[in-house]
């Protein structure tokens, strides 16, 4: 009866030493101690953030377009003019 408890409180010792280990090496990757509600009034933030960036491309992309097609038409012009 004593070898029993003696190895149950074995197993548990070593149980509980990897236990400690493993919350260790979680600890140590530093993944964040933040409350998840922070994190996720950041992440908000950010995809507001990300958003408004994709449509200020989009804005900046049909801006493009249109100076290029002014471009083309302004060559066109140009080469179908009077030739002096």
């Amino acid at each position: 009866m004593n070898r029993q408890r003696a190895n149950k409180a074995s197993d548990i010792a070593t149980r509980k030493k990897e236990r400690e280990s493993g919350l260790s090496r979680e600890i140590n990757k530093k993944i964040t101690k933040a409350p998840l509600d922070d994190l996720k009034n950041e992440q908000a933030a950010t995809r507001e953030s990300l958003k408004k960036l994709g449509e200020g491309i989009g804005v900046l992309k049909h801006k493009l377009a249109d100076n290029t097609d002014a471009k083309a038409r302004y060559q066109q012009k140009l080469c179908s003019g009077p030739h002096f």
